[in-house]
């Protein structure tokens, strides 16, 4: 019954974002993309196109990656320049004293990760780029060992989505690399009962929860999955010892990491629980949020204290806003769902220090809606794995009172991407 429920869910989930990608974002027109995205897909599955050679489409793949390290960026900022900047603080002088960072510890790790490239290959965009492309090609590998299917291994590989984030200075690729390392720790786990695995998939997660902190909702995942739709006993005692590692290693690398200057919050949801109230931004991210922030950081120098103080302020806009939460969530799904592939192309368009020409940009638009389609559409047909599933409705219900963003949303594309191999148990 409670399986069946799932399936009904996620079902559901994928229905409203397909629905969700029709709607047109303020702004942009993506009915002709949409179309040949369909189109495209439609003529694939008519002549029945087969993948033969994939070593070919694995180094096409690479190639693709690496003419990434051939184009400097025009100008980083936003969130990309809070990254770029305090890494190359903490790699030249040991620390960075961003205020910003103190807010946000979950920021830290991925400087620190940053920092240690840049002194070890060179202090420039192009380490970024790097290693973002090692640890997204090791993902690549990962779904093959997960999946054993090369087609599925291709079509990470191929996905513009992937390909764009790993020109971007964010800690997308390192967390979605972690995170398909635990799914891959987990069905080692499930399949052999071994306490290592258990052990070891503790401290994976508490890693990938360092970069984005989301990796409870997994927790919770595979806890559903494990205790309450495929009991056993033994399963009791294998999720039991999950806890321990990932609580202790999180506790162990968080409290090695210093700021020198500012104390870390010891609250990090009050800011992001107070832009996902704003009805006038539609839990977004805004200059007018953004200089009420600044205000709050120059008169206050207790970063917890600002966490809580937005807090108190989420709470109360909330309570403010009544009935008009329910549109309010509404559109936030929406606006969370329906164009991240978009969303992530234009982002990149944002950064380079030439604008792509646009008929390059609407190939690659298109390419990247029938990738976004074909994942989605695919897999509904997988009646396993509930636990990566669960995971991703976790992911989108979270959010549904914080700050949106549609690059939020994209640890859910290992999973979704997994689960288009429907020939088996992952």
């Amino acid at each position: 019954m409670i399986k069946k429920l799932v399936n009904l869910i996620y079902i559901l989930f994928i229905v409203l974002f397909l629905i969700s990608s029709i709607i047109q974002p303020q702004g942009m027109n993506l009915i002709p993309i949409n179309i040949l995205a369909i189109i495209g897909l439609i003529l694939i599955k008519k002549h029945k196109i087969e993948i033969k050679n994939f070593n070919i489409l694995i180094i096409i793949a690479v190639i693709i990656r690496i003419f990434l390290l051939f184009i400097d960026p025009l100008c980083i900022t936003n969130d990309y320049g809070n990254f770029y900047y305090p890494a190359l603080e903490l790699a030249e002088k040991g620390y960075t004293n961003s205020q910003y960072m103190a807010m946000y510890p979950h920021l830290l790790p991925y400087i620190a990760t940053l920092a240690f490239i840049f002194k070890i290959i060179g202090s420039t965009y192009k380490s970024v780029i790097i290693l973002n492309i090692l640890f997204d090609i090791f993902s690549a590998f990962i779904i093959y060992k997960i999946t054993n299917n090369k087609k599925i291994c291709i079509l990470w590989l191929l996905n513009p989505l992937n390909i764009v984030w790993c020109y971007m200075c964010h800690p997308a690729i390192i967390t979605n690399s972690l995170l398909i390392l635990s799914i891959y720790i987990f069905k080692k786990l499930y399949e052999n009962k071994k306490i290592l695995y258990s052990l070891l998939l503790g401290i994976i997660l508490a890693l990938a929860n360092l970069y984005r902190p989301v990796m409870i909702i997994f927790l919770i995942a595979i806890f559903i999955y494990l205790i309450i739709l495929n009991y056993k006993k033994i399963h009791i005692i294998l999720f039991i010892l999950i806890l321990p590692t990932y609580l202790f290693t999180g506790y162990v690398i968080k409290n090695n990491i210093k700021f020198n200057k500012w104390e870390k919050t010891k609250s990090t949801l009050g800011w992001n629980l107070y832009v996902g109230a704003n009805l006038e931004s539609t839990g977004r991210y805004s200059l007018k949020l953004g200089e009420e922030l600044n205000k709050q950081l120059k008169k206050e120098k207790d970063v917890t204290k600002i966490q809580e103080h937005f807090k108190e302020k989420a709470i109360m806009t909330y309570k403010k806003n009544g009935i008009k939460n329910i549109p309010l969530i509404v559109k936030k799904y929406i606006l969370i769902s329906n164009n991240i592939d978009i969303y992530s192309i234009n982002e990149m368009n944002f950064i380079l220090n030439f604008k792509m020409n646009k008929i390059l940009k609407y190939l690659i638009s298109v390419i990247s809606r029938m990738f976004y389609y074909y994942i989605l559409v695919k897999g509904i047909t997988n009646k396993n794995n509930d636990h990566l599933k669960l995971f991703s409705i976790g992911l989108l219900l979270a959010h549904f009172i914080l700050e949106v963003s549609p690059r939020y949303l994209l640890p859910i594309f290992p999973a979704l991407t997994i689960l288009t191999n429907n020939d088996e148990k992952v």
